[in-house]
């Protein structure tokens, strides 16, 4: 690995993960192999062990690719004075719907909404110019949870709500638990 170009070896690397994502995604209940993975993306098994362990490792791989997406989003959100949780998710969901709604939902890894919400919550505290763990645990669950739930029931729809209802949806919900908390 160590004589490849790096575009090449993150064209690999890349290739390898939408092998995984294309045998998941068309029966997601049943177990991905490697051997599933090597055929789908055309590589030697050996290729497929110099990016990675196993076949969970590749999953882990697409999660943290979606978190540092979601994350990414907020930070630049945050920058430019944007940070409406609604519309951060809107452009996740534009980008990588059908991951994050197939992950999130009943046949996901239950694991990924907490590494979600895990990459989430700093970045929303820096953002917001709180403190480490300012966020009240449970209010912070709790919107974030219904957030993605409410993504995921948008995206599962086919998106049927314009995306500005979509959001104004999301922000009632969050003002209403936020007032409620603190009333």
């Amino acid at each position: 690995m160590a004589n490849k170009d790096p575009e090449r070896k993150a064209a690999t690397r890349r290739r390898i993960m939408d092998a995984y994502w294309n045998v998941y995604a068309t029966n997601p209940s049943r177990t991905v192999t490697v051997s599933a993975i090597v055929m789908a993306a055309g590589v030697h098994r050996s290729t497929f062990y110099e990016y990675f362990d196993d076949a969970p490792s590749v999953i882990a791989a697409i999660e943290d690719d979606l978190a540092a997406a979601f994350g990414a989003e907020a930070e630049r959100a945050f920058a430019s004075g944007g940070a409406d949780p609604a519309g951060i998710v809107q452009r996740v969901y534009v980008a990588h719907g059908e991951r994050l709604s197939l992950l999130l939902g009943d046949a996901g890894d239950p694991g990924f909404a907490r590494k979600l919400k895990d990459a989430l919550r700093p970045v929303a505290e820096r953002g917001l110019g709180l403190g480490d763990g300012a966020f009240d645990p449970y209010l912070f669950e709790f919107a974030a949870s219904g957030i993605l739930a409410a993504a995921t029931l948008w995206y599962e729809r086919e998106r049927d709500l314009d995306p500005g209802e979509f959001g104004e949806g999301i922000r009632t919900i969050l003002s209403s638990a936020a007032a409620s908390r603190l009333g």
